[in-house]
């Protein structure tokens, strides 16, 4: 009996009774006897599958006509709700995917959290009983036994290396709640060059400026992920690293720049990839685990900022990131 009914099931864009008391269909209508509804326009409400969801419609107790812009204005209307419906699935169905993806990212930082220190235990067990086997049995082992033991410890520092680097990234969150504060830039590069410079070293910083209300450790780890792989990936005699701040009106602006191998240009768009490495070996003969700069851009993004890479093999790199104020 009710007229979206009719509007719903007729298969033209718009449904319109412009006087239901001389239409045959609705003249003895409660909703026309007693309520009244003499004009009625209903545009159904179709979903992108193509289902009849309901209608749109406009009611008035007289009769009347609309205009040519009246039923162009019902039909958009009409199209906004069903967008407006469809926003509102998608969000629904986009806050479960967030609640289920937050979960699983839960589930996945518990499981490298038990399996790394796991993982620790037996691993330091096979480096200090490799030790102990090598320093009782200096004068028996033979040229083929030293190259295998030099295999484990390789191996062993290898492992624990990744073990410390998965860590480190899934640890990345908790960083990031660290309480702010303000920071003066001296102090924050002086703290870094207590941690990771030597006498071949030659480690130039901002000497002025105080960062209001950071986040100290994030950015703190930044830097010696970043100054750490500069004078890793470094053969030079005499190792350089220069770090220059600059303020922008929404963010902080960083660049660590180095005279070490260089990123060849083919490979520097995937270096922030988790467990992407380059291939290339460190000064100690070491390949990298694939997961410290992957942490750094996760925390510069949690930062509200991003980073970038300039590079060239032979002539050192540079690399700039922000963080928002």
């Amino acid at each position: 009996m009710s007229f979206c009914g009719h509007a719903i099931l007729q298969e033209e864009e718009i449904f319109i009774v412009e006087d239901s008391t001389k239409d045959e269909r609705f003249k003895d209508n409660p909703l026309v006897t007693e309520m009244k509804a003499i004009f009625y326009a209903g545009v159904p409400l179709v979903s992108n599958n193509g289902f009849k969801l309901g209608s749109l419609c406009v009611f008035d107790h007289k009769p009347r006509k609309l205009s040519k812009v009246q039923i162009t204005s019902l039909k958009a209307l009409a199209k906004q709700v069903v967008i407006l419906f469809e926003l509102r699935k998608k969000n629904k169905l986009l806050t479960e995917f967030q609640k289920e993806l937050q979960q699983r990212n839960e589930r996945l930082v518990k499981f490298a959290h038990v399996v790394s220190h796991d993982l620790k235990s037996p691993l330091a067990n096979i480096t200090s009983l490799t030790r102990l086997l090598r320093e009782e049995n200096i004068q028996n082992l033979s040229e083929d036994s030293n190259t295998y033991l030099n295999y484990i410890e390789e191996s062993s520092l290898t492992l624990k290396n990744y073990i410390n680097g998965i860590l480190k990234f899934y640890k990345a969150d908790e960083l990031i709640d660290a309480q702010k504060q303000d920071v003066e830039l001296k102090k924050l590069f002086e703290e870094i060059s207590e941690i990771l410079m030597t006498d071949d070293i030659v480690f130039k910083f901002p000497t002025e400026g105080v960062l209001k209300n950071v986040n100290k450790a994030a950015l703190s780890q930044i830097f010696l992920n970043l100054v750490d792989n500069s004078l890793k990936y470094n053969l030079n005699q005499q190792r350089l690293v220069s770090i220059t701040y600059s303020e922008e009106p929404d963010f902080h602006k960083f660049s660590i720049k180095d005279n070490g191998m260089g990123i060849d240009l083919g490979v520097q768009e995937e270096i922030f990839t988790l467990f992407k490495t380059t291939g290339i070996k460190d000064r100690d003969g070491k390949e990298g685990t694939g997961i410290g700069l992957a942490t750094v851009k996760s925390l510069v993004s949690k930062l509200g900022g991003t980073i970038f890479l300039e590079s060239e093999p032979g002539k050192g790199s540079i690399f700039t990131f922000t963080i928002q104020k």
